[in-house]
């Protein structure tokens, strides 16, 4: 009977022994699985939120163009108020307008 109780405290130690490393199996295949899933679900996300930072630069390039183009016709407004000279040059140029005593001569090229 000593030998059977022995044997069988040597069966449970060795039981025992390999249900540890099957937990420790089942554990690690479990991380590895939450990591798994956690990357699945996160990397999606990851790729929108690049996509949209991509997209907000360049918005805010656009407005930086468009706020210089912006200033640009505030100051020709300004000019255009202030400067009768500017005012003339354009009406000229722009409009083919000319004071009741000039002749206009236009050369066309070729």
């Amino acid at each position: 009977m000593a030998k059977n109780s022995r044997q069988s405290k040597t069966e449970i130690r060795n039981q025992f022994l390999k249900s540890q490393g099957f937990l420790k199996k089942s554990e690690e295949i479990f991380y590895f699985s939450l990591l798994f899933f956690i990357f699945v679900l996160l990397f999606p996300k990851y790729r929108q939120a690049s996509k949209l930072e991509k997209k907000l630069s360049f918005l805010e390039k656009q407005v930086k163009q468009l706020e210089k183009e912006e200033e640009k016709k505030k100051e020709k407004i300004s000019l255009l108020k202030k400067n009768r000279d500017y005012l003339e040059v354009i009406a000229r140029d722009k409009l083919d307008l000319k004071l009741p005593s000039e002749k206009v001569i236009r050369v066309i090229r070729k």
